[in-house]
């Protein structure tokens, strides 16, 4: 690959080289210490109270960095024990859980909802204490059809391949999150602020995050995007507030957020609406060009029940535009809604929003609804 950097010029006191998942551009190369790999996976340990009778079965793929810092590395540090397997499988994933005496998992959203989506019930849980859901924001009603079905916690988590990769993190039960919220920064601080980290904004106002942390990278390999880095603080890419209490709640990468004219739109809070339409599998909203407004909203779905009936797909329009319009203020209504087979995901089943705005934008061959 004629990208790819140059590993002859990798810093020889690196623990690891990682690259982010390129979800909203090119993928950089993420250099990681022996330092901070130990103080991330120590957060780890420490936030979820790991211990040696701790069991965590890994389900994600080791080249991502939940697999490597939050399970593997944890596991190390607290002198538990760990369970893999090789490719994730709704049908084993119980039996595995119960067999091996799991006591966590850190899961993805799409694996929450594969397991929801299938008809397997585990007959005792009583070793489970929770599961982690991480690397993208878990709807809010999966959530709550998880917990309700399973009778297992779900943490929300907030991390990322730079810090790597816990920032922050619901609280252990009986203690619990705002509704909407991806938990408390723990053992790292947080601002909210504008691009430039020259003004910070108030408690419940969306911002860039920043954070600051022992166990957060100071420049990216080959010294790129070098204007994330202020005085020590590094710049997430992702917008989002803190309440009162310090809880974080967010709104979506910088990159995705939807500008209607001045009104910023969170992809996140729209889907969040869509996903609770029993006929809807999978949402993902993106800014569509306009030419009065500059950009508006437009909604790709996956339907659970696949039809290319054009009333059907008419009807199911209107149904998302009145949930949505029930719920936000107009201007957060789908403008714009397409029925697809399919949205392009990474390994860990994000959404790569600008791989998807590349098939939709200026393709005729797909309806607009």
């Amino acid at each position: 690959n004629n990208d790819a950097d140059d590993f002859d010029e990798i810093p020889k006191h690196s623990g690891i080289v990682i690259y982010t998942s390129g979800t909203t551009g090119k993928p950089k190369g993420v250099l990681l210490n022996h330092s901070q790999m130990y103080t991330a996976g120590d957060n780890v340990v420490q936030s979820h109270k790991l211990t040696e009778n701790d069991r965590v079965y890994i389900v994600l793929p080791f080249y991502h960095i939940n697999a490597q810092n939050i399970a593997l590395m944890s596991a190390l540090i607290s002198g538990g024990s760990i369970v893999v397997q090789k490719h994730f499988s709704a049908h084993k994933f119980w039996p595995v859980v119960e067999n091996q005496e799991v006591t966590w998992v850190s899961a993805a959203p799409a694996i929450i909802l594969i397991l929801l989506n299938t008809e397997i019930n585990p007959n005792n849980l009583q070793k489970l204490r929770f599961i982690r859901s991480t690397s993208a924001p878990l709807a809010i009603a999966a959530m709550d059809q998880f917990e309700e079905r399973f009778k297992v916690p779900i943490l929300n988590s907030y991390g990322m391949t730079e810090a790597p990769s816990q920032i922050a993190v619901d609280p252990m039960p009986p203690l619990h999150s705002p509704v909407g919220s991806s938990g408390k920064p723990f053992n790292i601080a947080i601002k909210i602020s504008d691009k430039k980290l020259t003004k910070e904004l108030p408690i419940g106002e969306n911002g860039e995050i920043w954070i600051k942390g022992t166990n957060t990278i100071t420049s990216y390999l080959h010294n790129r995007d070098q204007e994330s880095f202020v005085n020590g603080w590094f710049r997430t890419g992702d917008v989002g507030h803190l309440d009162k209490e310090g809880f974080i709640f967010l709104a979506g990468r910088s990159k995705e957020m939807i500008n209607k004219s001045g009104d910023k739109i969170s992809p996140y809070e729209v889907e969040d609406i869509i996903d609770k339409l029993p006929f809807v599998d999978s949402a993902a909203v993106i800014g569509y060009p306009d030419k009065i407004y500059g950009e508006t909203v437009a909604a790709v779905i996956i339907l659970k029940d696949l039809t290319d009936k054009k009333t059907a797909l008419t009807d199911f329009a209107k149904q998302i535009r009145k949930i949505v319009s029930l719920q936000e203020e107009k201007f957060k209504v789908p403008q714009y809604i397409f029925f697809m087979k399919d949205i392009p995901r990474g390994a860990t089943r994000k959404i790569k929003r600008t791989a998807l705005k590349n098939k939709i934008i200026g393709n005729e061959e797909i309806d607009k609804y």
